[in-house]
Order: structure tokens, then sequence, then C-alpha cells
């Protein structure tokens, strides 16, 4: 039935989303250090003028 291949989909999902989900926080804590220092060093020539 449609319900039983969606259940089956989503834990599956769940599945692979715990199997990735150190290498997912890694990944998103470095793209936030990015955008933190890429706003900081846009900031900083506003700043000194």
């Amino acid at each position: 039935t449609i319900h039983s291949s969606f259940s089956q989909y989503m834990i599956s999902n769940l599945y692979i989303l715990r199997s990735c989900g150190a290498q997912f926080k890694i990944y998103s804590f470095v793209v936030f250090v990015v955008c933190d220092l890429n706003f900081i060093h846009l900031w900083q020539p506003q700043d000194t003028i």
C-alpha cells in the first residue's frame, strides 16, 4: 500500500540522516564559521572609515 511504502521511505531517510548526522553537523558548523568570517570581513572596512 501507499502508507507502507511511505513509512519505509521515511525509515530509510532517517537512517541516512542518522548515519550522516555527524558529518552534516561538522559541515553546517564550517559553513556557519565561514559565513561569520565573511560577515566580519565585510564589516571591518566600514568600521575603519
